[in-house]
């Protein structure tokens, strides 16, 4: 009989997911992962296969993370042009508060594996496009409720927020001044051509 297990799935993935972006993916060693995760290499790899197959379960669930928290932020029962100034705004308060200095795990990966790894690359891809989706779902219901202009294009408006959230969060990894990330933010903002 199969000995049951003595740890939460999602508690030990959210530990190795912290780790991995706390210390990037080379960087993170196997005993680094098992100390984090309380679990010994053989449970490790029973449960979660080797380093790498590990990594692209964190990408992922990271993801899903993600492309949530965009969705519930755009959500908000407010027009759509504060409901981004709202988000962006809590970027930076997270950038300034120290909880989003360690920048994007997405963008962290993009940068340190996916040019080596065709699978790596492949989740980073897969996970952009789940937070454009949750933009471009944001972007079509503020357009239902006429609140930007009809001819906007929502795919190209939605792929410049994904790349104005890794941006900022990018600079947000070598600054903390809130000056500096509120222009940007402020300039992110006056860049949407919604009506308000």
């Amino acid at each position: 009989m199969a000995r049951p297990r003595e740890f939460d799935h999602d508690t030990v993935l959210d530990r190795a997911m912290l780790l991995f972006w706390a210390k990037g993916y080379h960087a993170t060693s196997l005993s680094d992962l098992c100390d984090t995760m309380q679990l010994n290499r053989s449970s490790l790899y029973a449960v979660f296969g080797d380093k790498r197959t590990l990594f692209l379960m964190v990408i992922d669930r990271y993801g899903e993370r993600e492309a949530a928290s965009v969705f519930e932020a755009l959500s908000r029962s407010v027009r759509f042009g504060k409901a981004v100034s709202h988000f962006f705004a809590e970027l930076v308060d997270q950038i300034v508060g120290g909880r989003g200095r360690m920048g994007c795990l997405i963008g962290n990966t993009a940068v340190e594996v996916a040019a080596h790894d065709r699978a790596v690359a492949a989740s980073v891809r897969r996970n952009l496009d789940r937070v454009e989706a949750a933009f471009r779902h944001a972007l079509t219901q503020a357009k239902v409720r006429a609140e930007i202009e009809q001819h906007i294009d929502i795919g190209a408006v939605a792929r410049f927020l994904v790349a104005s959230t890794q941006g900022l969060r990018l600079i947000g990894k070598t600054t903390s001044d809130r000056e500096v990330l509120e222009d940007i933010v402020e300039q992110i903002v006056r860049a949407l051509e919604y009506d308000d």
